[in-house]
Formats: structure tokens, C-alpha cells, sequence
């Protein structure tokens, strides 16, 4: 293994939640996985580099496609301005974490070209599913990533730069400066 991968250590020593399954990752193995970095294209790059059997002995390497796939997902999201971090998956795929507390929505990308996508919410030690959907397409995901998006500039902190226009033609800027538009902050906005 390679000195410039740490972070999966601190990354994966969580535990896991995914379709009501916990799973714990071995840190073991992942001790000497990942930079202490927060660039996620650099932590997607290191997930890229996990051996054959990284989790006890199971645990698929993940392919470029998965590893471009992952990247144009955590752009869109920080371009939306949600807060991302990458969990590979024993699968082969990469499981792509988007915050706004306390809504997580959890991407998974597969191989093979389909995504899954769980969004949960938090609160204390409860974990509320809100809903799981499998087998969706890059389009979908980005509607979610959209959705989360409006719910984090519609619920703002007044220190953070953004407009809001009331209701028909709505018009809602972040901090990255996109804009979403649309009739309504909770429907189907587009980014400009």
C-alpha cells in the first residue's frame, strides 16, 4: 500500500448504515490508505489504489469508470454547495456522502453504470430512512443533489451569502454562485 492514502482509515473505522445493514470496515487494512486531505477528488483518487480484498479479505478495486463516475457526482454536489466525503464499497463502487444536517443522502456508484441512493436523517443516535431507490441514472441523482440543495439555501444561516425570491419564478443563489430556478424552491429547479 501506498503512504499517501489515511483518510478511508478514519473514513471507514465508522460504522456503516446501508439498506439496514451494518457493515464495519477493516482498518486494518486501510491503516496506510488515505492522505489526511479533504480535496474529495484526491480521496476518490485513493479509493481508485484499494487492493483486492481490502475488507477482510473481500472487497472489489474500483475501476476508472466508477472513479470518473464518483468525480462528476462530488462536483455537482459541491457546486451545489453540500459538503461530500467518498466510502468505497465492497462491491466496486464508490458510496458518495452529501450533508445537510441533519439529512444525509448517500449515493452510491456502481459498476456497470447505475447508482443507488439512500437518504437518512439524523438525530442523537436515531437514524430515520427516509427513502432507498436503486438502479437510477446520473439524471435522477443530480434532481436529488438539486433537491438537498434547495432545502440547504432555503434554510440558510443569514452569514452566508444568498437570494430568494418568493414563490412563481423563484430564483434561489449559493455560495458557489449557481443558481436554481424554477416555480417553486421544492420543484424540480434547474442550475444555471
Amino acid at each position: 500500500m501506498t503512504p499517501d492514502l489515511t483518510i478511508a482509515a478514519r473514513v471507514l473505522a465508522t460504522v456503516i448504515q446501508r439498506s439496514g445493514v451494518l457493515v464495519h470496515v477493516d482498518t486494518s487494512t486501510l491503516q496506510s490508505l488515505l492522505n489526511d486531505t479533504s480535496d474529495i477528488f484526491e480521496q476518490i483518487d485513493a479509493l481508485g489504489r484499494l487492493p483486492e480484498g481490502w475488507r477482510y479479505g473481500e472487497g472489489v478495486p474500483i475501476t476508472e469508470d466508477v472513479l470518473e463516475r464518483s468525480k462528476a457526482i462530488a462536483s455537482m454536489g459541491r457546486s451545489l454547495d453540500l459538503s461530500v466525503f467518498a466510502i468505497p464499497d465492497v462491491d466496486g463502487g464508490i458510496v458518495l456522502r452529501f450533508h445537510n444536517p441533519p439529512h444525509t443522502l448517500e449515493v452510491c456508484v456502481n459498476e456497470g453504470g447505475s447508482y443507488d441512493a439512500m437518504r437518512f436523517k439524523t438525530t442523537g443516535f436515531v437514524v430515520d430512512i427516509e427513502y432507498e431507490k436503486e438502479g437510477l441514472d446520473k439524471k435522477q441523482i443530480i434532481t436529488l443533489l438539486r433537491s438537498m440543495a434547495v432545502e440547504l439555501w432555503t434554510t440558510f444561516d443569514s452569514s452566508i451569502p444568498s437570494s430568494l425570491t418568493p414563490a412563481s419564478g423563484s430564483t434561489i443563489t449559493g455560495r458557489s454562485g449557481y443558481r436554481l430556478t424554477g416555480g417553486s424552491p421544492s420543484l424540480n429547479p434547474r442550475v444555471q
